[in-house]
């Protein structure tokens, strides 16, 4: 069983509440059920985490894109910045299909990639490239 981190807030409260008789008390089997709880969830995460695995190797053999990249966590500001973003109004200034031959770089290898200048509702213009790894100028990327 993998050690807990606590604080020593949660520590101290712990122990006042033992001297003081209001802690709940944990019979052996309670333990030992929460213990076996435990490590069925830990088993099924192991099992899901291995299936996903797998699944990107079948992916990867059968020549399906794989987009190098990280799994991003939004926090509520950027939620609600998003929820702004898609609320505002955004114009197109301009398009440039750069694997298609019309600007003289090949950045993503001959893969699909296109360049869109994009008006920002603060009068900002922002550079977005969409390929296999995509990037932005504004500066929320």
């Amino acid at each position: 069983v993998a050690p807990v981190v606590v604080t020593e807030g949660w520590v101290m409260k712990h122990v006042r509440a033992v001297a003081t008789g209001s802690a709940e008390r944990h019979d052996e089997e309670a333990v030992r059920a929460h213990r076996m709880r435990v490590a069925e969830e830990q088993r099924r995460e192991a099992a899901e985490r291995a299936l996903v695995v797998k699944r990107r190797r079948e992916e990867e053999a059968a020549g399906v894109e794989q987009r190098p990249g990280r799994e991003r966590v939004l926090s509520r500001a950027v939620m609600d910045r998003v929820g702004r973003a898609l609320g505002n109004r955004l114009f197109l200034v301009q398009r440039r299909d750069i694997s298609r031959g019309d600007d003289d770089t090949r950045e993503c290898g001959g893969k699909w990639h296109a360049v869109f200048a994009v008006f920002g509702t603060t009068g900002n213009v922002y550079e977005c490239h969409v390929c296999a790894i995509p990037s932005c100028t504004c500066p929320d990327f």
